[in-house]
């Protein structure tokens, strides 16, 4: 709320809303960060700055000198040991989900895993300036006897392990808590832990199998709402996902076994011990969870590399707000499509083009260039300018396109991958509301089994749209007619279009326009891994020499909500 005053441009209600978060919570670091950031955005000669601001961070720079001189450091209240056996790009993916869903003011990180994790941890610490270390477990240890004495050297009264794949959502830990305060006595709380198709994977515990050699989890299957799971008890077991147990009973309990190879197995037999020592453990639905385990990429369908109908329909979100109507800006309007597609990897080109041509309300016009390939089916060939048969940067084949292009004919450029799955009846919903909303800058939300490099992205349940500092390169992104030249063409030194989202913050705050992320028509964006078409090192060496030439916002100033507008309503 802080952070969307200062947006704002209310920097007196932020300061005294950061004021009351630091008289509950004095060691809170993003209140610190946040009232510093506050000051540099200040003119030493602005009244407010002598009356309000200026003596409350001194006060504040104070306290944190009266800690660093007593030389005893504040203890974390939570411990949370993750473990970090999983990919280099779903460890990212699952430590962005945690930095930006945990908003407990008081906790430390540990993440356990092998020496190749180190890279990952120091690139997080140095990102986020947070609490987090990494616990190298050693090769005569197993992965349970790593997790144990990683819980061992933390300092937290309550320590949260986690599964593996296990990322957080927004509130987890704050609901965990609650619980501990609504429940007192209780040894640990679960949460609701679903998969990345809004299954339950496990509704707070698991059992252990002995005959079948099997763990069966509540509530597995069921729809993540299903009412039967879906109220705070006791349960009869631990949770193979997380638990958040109290030192004291961690002790008491003595531990995870290490007779047990896989962690999911070591946390229930923890959870029956704290059990059968007279303790209760808490499920609560409200903190949720959601599993991310890499599925393997579906096979592709005898028509080449398409992925086949069936699938695609399987995958189709919905689109969850009321249709923006027949306006008098529909008619007669014209829309430029531009994409790309990879004919020789798993796409769903021919859907694309399928539902972009579905229009009611516009006249669409698309150009796709293809990649390693020819055009998988005649209808992608009939929009198909261009084929090209060696791999080339995306954003320098959409300035081709573009030049060869009479921008004055459309109102609106909509830039598309070839692996994403659109909702039926996808543009004239979305530019409709893009329209509606004053958009320059427009994308769809991606679904939440979506791969998501910036978790703002993922869709918002409940939400119709946002207006955010930030809009992603793609894989869907749609650009009004006012803003063309403020973003075409594209700078090709960061040819895959890395850092284009900080310069098109900055240029669009500057001129007064507004972005956005449109929640309620979602895109799913889950059947190809991305960086998988070029190497990371090249493109982030790309983004930090595009930043170098062009006044630009830094991704923590991009990565805000400015305002919200609910399903009811946008309408």
């Amino acid at each position: 709320l802080a952070d969307l005053h200062v947006q704002l441009g209310n920097t007196v209600k932020a300061v005294q809303i950061l004021q009351a978060l630091l008289q509950e919570y004095p060691a809170d670091k993003e209140a610190q960060d946040q009232l510093k950031l506050i000051r540099s955005l200040c003119k030493p000669d602005d009244p407010e700055y002598g009356d309000c601001i200026q003596p409350l961070i001194d006060a504040q720079e104070g306290q944190e000198l009266d800690q660093t001189c007593s030389g005893v450091p504040q203890k974390p209240l939570i411990s949370v040991v993750m473990p970090g056996f999983t990919s280099r790009e779903n460890l990212y993916r699952i430590l962005d989900l945690f930095f930006i869903n945990t908003r407990y003011p008081n906790y430390e990180l540990t993440v356990v895993g092998p020496e190749s994790i180190k890279a990952v941890i120091q690139n997080q610490a140095s990102a986020r300036r947070s609490r987090i270390k990494p616990f190298i477990v050693p090769e005569q240890l197993t992965f349970v006897e790593g997790m144990q004495r990683a819980a061992m050297s933390t300092s937290g009264a309550y320590i949260v392990l986690f599964g593996l794949h296990t990322a957080a959502t927004q509130g987890w830990l704050n609901t965990l808590m609650k619980s501990v305060s609504d429940w007192p006595g209780c040894g640990a709380v679960t949460a609701k832990t679903i998969d990345m198709d809004g299954h339950i994977i496990e509704a707070g515990y698991s059992g252990l199998q002995k005959e079948k050699s099997e763990i069966e989890s509540a509530g597995a299957g069921c729809q993540h709402d299903a009412p039967r799971y879906n109220y705070t008890c006791p349960v009869m077991s631990g949770s193979r996902c997380c638990l958040l147990v109290s030192r004291e009973a961690l002790q008491e309990a003595g531990g995870l076994d290490n007779v047990f190879e896989d962690i999911g197995s070591a946390l229930i037999d923890l959870g029956l011990k704290i059990i059968a020592g007279g303790r209760t453990i808490v499920y609560q639905p409200k903190s949720l969870l959601v599993l991310r385990n890499n599925e393997p990429i579906r096979s592709p369908s005898s028509e080449g590399n398409q992925l086949d109908a069936e699938e695609c329909e399987r995958l189709r979100p919905m689109i969850i707000i009321p249709s923006a109507g027949n306006t008098s800006f529909t008619t007669g309007r014209k829309v430029l499509v531009l994409g790309v597609y990879l004919a020789d990897q798993l796409n769903t080109v021919d859907d694309t083009v399928r539902v972009l041509s579905g229009s009611d309300k516009f006249k669409v016009i698309q150009r796709w260039t293809g990649l390693m390939g020819s055009p998988p089916t005649a209808r992608v060939d009939e929009v198909t300018v261009d084929t090209l048969h060696e791999r080339t940067p995306k954003f320098q084949i959409m300035n081709a396109m573009l030049k060869r292009e009479d921008l004055n004919r459309f109102e609106y450029v909509i830039m598309t991958d070839d692996d994403v799955v659109l909702p039926s009846g996808f543009l004239d919903e979305f530019i409709g509301w893009q329209n509606r909303l004053n958009f320059a800058i427009a994308q769809p939300a991606r679904t939440h089994n979506s791969y998501i490099d910036h978790c703002i992205v993922e869709q918002h349940n409940g939400l119709g749209a946002r207006q955010t500092l930030f809009v992603e390169i793609g894989p869907v992104v749609s650009f009004h007619r006012s803003v063309f030249k403020l973003v075409f063409p594209f700078d090709l030194a960061s040819s895959m279009g890395w850092g284009y989202e900080n310069i098109w913050s900055y240029r669009l705050a500057e001129h007064k326009a507004k972005m956005g992320i449109i929640d309620g028509i979602p895109i799913d964006h889950s059947i190809r891994k991305p960086v998988a078409n070029y190497t990371w090192e090249q493109a982030d060496r790309q983004r930090s020499e595009l930043l170098m030439k062009h006044p630009h916002l830094s991704l923590d100033e991009c990565l805000r909500v400015v305002d919200v507008y609910q399903v009811g309503e946008v309408s």
